[in-house]
């Protein structure tokens, strides 16, 4: 068995899907889903500007993917 100690640590952020666990932890069955809409997407070059723009997500239900 491997043991890890700290003499501190320090945790800013705990976000989405992210855990912190100590002792004995079995997550059985544990998932994680995460889901990110976007519709502008990216944009790069020099001096690119984005003007009236309008997006639109259409969300598919699970079955009709």
């Amino acid at each position: 068995m491997v043991e890890i100690r700290f003499q501190t640590i320090k945790i800013d952020t705990i976000s989405q899907t992210s855990g912190l666990f100590t002792g004995d932890n079995f997550q059985h069955g544990a998932k994680a889903i995460t889901k990110i809409n976007e519709g502008q997407g990216s944009v790069s070059g020099d001096q690119n500007k984005i003007k009236d723009n309008k997006s639109v997500v259409i969300e598919l239900e699970a079955n009709e993917k």
